[in-house]
């Protein structure tokens, strides 16, 4: 497992920022392998996997409690049909689950793959931190 945190940390640390929409600075290691721990032993998530191919990694899928999925493949790895293999697992194990895909609106290649699945835009969702 502490190889996987490591690896969802270091595609964490790779996303760019207009694919972020959860947090809005990089945690520290430690807080990483909190929230990870947490979150893969009955925590908030669901299922979490990582994607890979001949024993390599190409990047992670989850699925909230809420159904809310994450996906992110590394960026030399997109376009490569691992997101779509992803999402397809993740669906044969859910089978007629209503996923949702929260994603930033500055994401267009996230957002064009989605659509392209059948997802449809339900809301934009604004946030006012507290002051």
């Amino acid at each position: 497992m502490d190889a996987d945190i490591e690896y969802l940390y270091h595609l964490l640390k790779s996303r760019p920022d207009n694919a972020n929409i959860s947090h809005h600075e990089m945690p520290t290691m430690e807080e990483h392998v909190k929230f990870c721990r947490h979150n893969m032993n009955g925590g908030n998530y669901e299922d979490w996997f990582i994607v890979e191919e001949h024993g390599e990694d190409r990047g992670s899928i989850y699925l909230t409690r809420n159904s809310e999925i994450g996906l992110f493949i590394e960026e030399h790895q997109q376009g490569k049909g691992y997101a779509k293999q992803a999402l397809e697992i993740l669906k044969a194990r859910y089978p007629g689950r209503r996923f949702l895909a929260n994603i930033s609106p500055l994401n267009g290649p996230s957002i064009a793959f989605f659509i392209g699945r059948g997802f449809k835009l339900i809301q934009h969702t604004y946030e006012l931190e507290g002051q």
